[in-house]
């Protein structure tokens, strides 16, 4: 049991978090930041579980701030 806890402790502990994730804008990251917003967008427009709407929510909002960082550094995100 106790080889286990600690397994299971080492293995969370080496996967990174998404909070400490900085994205930092590039031409190949911002390219296609509108077009996977419009995807999230149809996929909200086309009716979602309560936990599947949290998700896409927060993936919308990450992709906004990574879309106004790309504009901001003068970026395309088309």
């Amino acid at each position: 049991m106790y080889k286990f806890l600690i397994t299971i402790s080492l293995h969370f502990s080496s996967i990174p978090s998404h909070a400490s994730y900085e994205f930092e804008p590039s031409k190949y990251k911002c390219q296609s930041i509108e077009k996977r917003i419009d995807i999230i967008k149809s996929k909200m427009r086309a009716g979602y579980t309560n936990q599947e709407g949290e998700r896409l929510k927060r993936e919308l909002r990450q992709l906004k701030k990574q879309r106004n960082s790309s504009k901001n550094k003068g970026l395309s995100v088309q």
